[in-house]
């Protein structure tokens, strides 16, 4: 992800967020993957809270997931 794509810009516009920091956010949910295999070591403080949510939705069915990205969708309009 970077900062010129479309989701990233319309994600930031809707929850109020740099679509600078959602780039970094995503970078760290890309550490959390392990199907990305990424073996880099970053120190941040974002890296336990997307942890805990990678361990908590990352599992999750996709139709499932988006259902859920809909319902916090309408809580931020």
């Amino acid at each position: 992800m970077v900062v010129e794509t479309p989701e990233i810009i319309n994600l930031g516009k809707v929850i109020k967020i740099k679509p600078e920091t959602l780039v970094d956010v995503m970078d760290v949910f890309q550490h959390c993957d392990p199907y990305l295999h990424r073996n880099d070591i970053i120190i941040t403080p974002l890296l336990q809270p997307c942890q805990n949510i990678w361990k908590r939705y990352g599992n999750e069915a996709l139709d499932k997931l988006g259902k859920f990205a809909e319902e916090l969708m309408e809580y931020f309009k």
